[in-house]
């Protein structure tokens, strides 16, 4: 899914006539120019597994994704991520952010769950209404920044004294974890279970910026993009898997549950 609630793309629309079809948001303004279907979480039993993005994922990292929450978070809620690397995730307090587990450089480096670190939006995330987040990690090898968008712009930011450690090879997962113990930074013991539909995710091995960001919400992807290591438009409607555009083919199985739903036109 993509050009959603940008002021900018509405105008555009209006001078060039774009044939516009899908959600609005609140303002009835279109958040979508193209696509037709998006998978919804029941924050229950649904959840996606990719047992191959921690072949292709790298330290410096983005994850993207359309999201559309329909209740309040009473729990932590997994959008998408990779075990202990770059997640976005719901918070308890309904806030989106970007987490990540720091721990080179620390004397315990492994186990240690203090060792998670995140950076927030300052708000809540409106319900009933696309909004677009995008968390990214930079790290020299000493300090880690972590920064989140949304909607293109950035809304937090922080420097840890803390770098990421190699890759871990756990799991991605889409819309809430599968427990049990894959490692000592693969081990959830609670589902994390996301309630609402989600669009339009991807997960880079590398930091993009901000004039990045605001692309990738305007445009599809192409497998060929710089970084691009996974890929899910949801745009199949039907079946058990949602196919990876990028070239690294970790295709998401929705053998967990997750429901296709057609996206209204405007």
């Amino acid at each position: 899914m993509f050009f959603r609630t940008l002021t900018f793309v509405t105008a555009l629309c209006l001078l060039v006539s774009c044939n516009v079809r899908g959600p609005v948001d609140g303002e009835n303004n279109p958040i979508n120019n193209d696509s037709q279907y998006a998978l919804e979480f029941n924050g229950t039993t649904d959840h996606i597994v990719i047992e191959n993005i921690p072949k292709s994922i790298g330290v410096n990292s983005t994850t993207t994704a359309w999201i559309y929450k329909t209740q309040e978070a009473t729990n932590q809620q997994w959008i998408v991520g990779m075990g202990a690397r770059q997640n976005l995730i719901v918070q308890e307090d309904g806030r989106v952010a970007i987490t990540n587990y720091l721990a080179k450089g620390r004397s315990n480096n492994n186990l240690d769950p203090g060792y998670w670190c995140s950076v927030a939006d300052p708000e809540k995330v409106q319900l009933n209404t696309w909004v677009h987040y995008a968390g990214v990690l930079e790290t020299d090898g000493t300090h880690t920044t972590l920064k989140l968008y949304r909607n293109g712009n950035l809304v937090n930011e922080h420097t840890f004294d803390y770098a990421v450690n190699g890759n871990p090879g756990c799991d991605g997962f889409i819309g809430g974890v599968h427990t049990g113990y894959k490692g000592p930074e693969c081990d959830f013991r609670t589902p994390q279970r996301y309630v609402g539909q989600l669009d339009e995710l991807s997960m880079w091995n590398r930091a993009l910026s901000q004039t990045e960001i605001t692309e990738v919400m305007q445009r599809k992807l192409n497998k060929d993009d710089e970084g691009l290591i996974g890929y899910w438009p949801f745009e199949e409607g039907k079946g058990p898997m949602s196919i990876d555009k990028s070239k690294y083919h970790n295709n998401a199985y929705i053998i967990y549950g997750a429901t296709w739903v057609k996206l209204p036109k405007l």
